[in-house]
């Protein structure tokens, strides 16, 4: 599967062609530190987008990127055959690990947080830990009476882990639509500060992008000036 995996994406860099954001290749150690800061933040997902939950969000991200690592270690290399949640686990924690480094490594450069549309990757690695977490928690609930507290302790947080998706879910929509209603604004020709900053934090990028639209003839995503009658 890994064979197949690294021959999948090898032919579709063929022929290739990188966007203007693209990062290129990492050619110093501040490269290094931005892939890493953005791949901490990418799994700390929503809440490193909210200024006042940043840092919560990065704990969230180094730890959820720390477990992973160790249970995918654990699990990968181990001799021992695993149980059919432990796979479950296993592939789910990789999948997410993958495009947490790929979309890391290619969206760099692009600005300090990740898209919302990436908080789903999160939420899949954090779900592949709590799969993890179900056979060493199941040992402990058989054994004796301490290590059953101990269980119950670690299971304690575990339905918080599946609540907080709701909010996560709210949270989401109601930045898509912040995010929707910004970009309409910005297409209609407000150019005020507290419209582009979220959207193009960097001017320069901005003007190009206006106008690739101008070009095209992309107006409020539609292929007609406002005003006309295609409208």
């Amino acid at each position: 599967m890994a064979v197949a995996g690294v021959a999948t994406i090898a032919l579709y860099l063929v022929g290739y062609a990188a966007p203007g954001h693209a990062s290129g290749y990492m050619s110093s150690a501040t490269d290094l530190l931005r892939f890493l800061s953005y791949l901490v933040a990418y799994f700390g997902m929503p809440w490193v987008s909210v200024e006042a939950l940043r840092p919560l969000g990065l704990a969230i991200g180094l730890t959820t990127l720390l477990l992973a690592t160790i249970t995918v270690v654990r699990l990968g290399l181990g001799r021992r055959i695993l149980e059919r949640r432990e796979a479950l686990a296993l592939g789910l924690l990789l999948f997410a690990g993958g495009t947490g480094l790929l979309t890391s490594f290619g969206r760099m450069n692009v600005g300090p947080h990740p898209a919302h549309r990436y908080t789903i990757f999160a939420i899949v690695a954090q779900a592949g830990l709590l799969l993890a977490a179900m056979t060493p928690l199941r040992r402990l609930w058989a054994a004796d009476r301490a290590k059953r507290r101990i269980s119950i302790l670690t299971l304690a947080p575990m339905p918080l882990l599946l609540v907080q998706q709701v909010w996560v879910g709210e949270f989401a929509v109601d930045r898509a639509v912040w995010f929707a209603k910004l970009e309409h604004a910005l297409l209609a020709g407000d150019r005020r500060p507290e419209i582009t900053q979220p959207i193009y934090p960097d001017r320069q990028r901005l003007e190009y992008h206006l106008s690739r639209l101008a070009e095209r003839r992309i107006y409020l995503y539609r292929l007609d000036p406002p005003g006309s009658e295609g409208r």
